[in-house]
């Protein structure tokens, strides 16, 4: 990442000047194609109802929220960061 050489305590740039700034766009991106394909091997297999897309979006969204609270206990059990 490029420093901020602007800023007098230092820092990093702000995303809009920083082309390394993290973003969610790749994994939104994935999301987005698991649950598609999801819902196209349903189809598939002549199981897809409209109410697939949502179920998948919502287990997936609650299994992602799982993980990082999975991850943030183990951190703060391990006394990371």
């Amino acid at each position: 990442r490029e420093k901020d050489v602007n800023s007098m305590g230092g820092g990093y740039a702000a995303p809009r000047h920083d082309v390394n700034a993290p973003d969610l766009y790749i994994p939104t991106m994935a999301f987005v194609t698991y649950i598609v394909m999801f819902g196209l091997h349903q189809g598939w297999t002549n199981n897809f109802t409209p109410e697939v897309l949502g179920k998948t979006a919502s287990s997936g969204t609650a299994i992602m929220i799982l993980e990082v609270l999975a991850l943030k206990l183990g951190f703060y059990i391990l006394d990371g960061p």
